[in-house]
């Protein structure tokens, strides 16, 4: 066959099959590892379950719990955090480790929406502008009621 008839018998399959096909394919052909990558996470070790039970809790506080690709960032930030905590319990780490490491935990809990409450500012009053002309407008009604 001439390369213009394979071009285009290329061309007319493409056209006929949905690009869903191609990008997904059946799961005969995909690992398992894709379809669920909490089966990374070894349960058989003391250190895995912890891992295990992590990754879990905050599983169940992203916002698309079905995505693989969530489901594996959850599963690494839960193996950082289990780290740090072993470091910190560790009297012969290097304290900036674990500093560094803590500082990449919180980076990655913000990069998925996970944002710890106690870094949230606390609501904030009224500013200084607001509050000024409220003591203005209490300073020009004290004149009125005085003169009554």
């Amino acid at each position: 066959m001439s390369p213009e008839n394979l071009e285009g018998a290329a061309d007319k399959r493409a056209a006929s099959e949905p690009a869903a096909l191609k990008l997904h394919p059946s799961r005969l052909r995909r690992s398992k590892l894709a379809s669920n990558p909490m089966r990374a996470v070894s349960t058989n070790t003391t250190r895995g379950r912890l891992v295990h039970d992590t990754a879990v809790q905050l599983l169940a506080r992203v916002a698309d719990p079905d995505n693989p690709l969530v489901i594996a960032d959850i599963v690494a930030l839960a193996e950082l955090r289990v780290r740090a905590d072993e470091l910190r319990r560790d009297p012969a780490s290097d304290p900036n480790v674990v500093v560094k490491l803590e500082g990449l935990v919180d980076r990655r809990m913000r990069r998925l929406g996970l944002g710890l409450d106690r870094h949230k500012a606390p609501p904030a009053g009224p500013s200084l502008a607001e509050h000024l002309a409220k003591r203005a407008a209490e300073r020009a009604r004290e004149p009125a009621e005085a003169a009554k």
